[in-house]
């Protein structure tokens, strides 16, 4: 029997409909791979500060794993997710690299505002609560803590000023992070 899916190449990429239904197809596709990348990583302690779960990337690594998309656009939907307060960034000093996490709360909040979402997810029979958890494992990412860094305070609530800044400065690592 013949595959019924159409596909070249080896990697593949799911793109959620209801997130981009909420967010955009850009959106989308960038959080997938950010999230892919986060549970590739959920395991080793040096990507693990604050009670999250880091990833980190330059544009440019970035677009080399999203090839169809060009710096430019990976780096402005960052900033859009950032400033939404979905994805959480940090840079250490002036390096170029910047830290990711996902505020998976805020992405559930922008699904919930959606309305083609929701159309899309009762056309489909599913409840919210049912699609992401089937897609994030919202409590594994989601951890309180209380240090001093600034890449790791409290993301589980919505802090509007803290999100929206473009970028936090992290003054020290755990020690194996950089």
């Amino acid at each position: 029997m013949k595959s019924a899916t159409l596909s070249i190449a080896k990697t593949k990429i799911v793109i959620d409909p209801a997130i981009a239904l909420a967010l955009g197809i850009t959106e989308a596709i960038i959080l997938q791979q950010l999230h892919f990348y986060l549970t590739l990583v959920a395991n080793k302690k040096s990507h693990q500060f604050g009670g999250k779960t880091w990833i980190w990337n330059t544009y440019k690594e970035w677009q080399d794993s999203l090839p169809f998309f060009t710096e430019r656009k990976i780096s402005d939907t960052f900033r859009r997710l950032e400033n939404s307060g979905i994805v959480i960034s940090c840079r250490k000093g002036y390096n170029p690299t910047k830290y990711y996490s996902l505020n998976y709360k805020v992405l559930v909040e922008a699904i919930r505002n959606s309305e083609k979402a929701i159309q899309y997810l009762e056309a489909a029979g599913c409840s919210i609560s049912d699609q992401l958890s089937s897609f994030f494992d919202v409590s594994e990412h989601e951890k309180t803590t209380s240090t001093s860094d600034n890449c790791t305070e409290d993301h589980s609530k919505t802090e509007v000023a803290f999100q929206r800044q473009e970028s936090q400065i992290i003054t020290e690592f755990p020690e194996g992070v950089i």
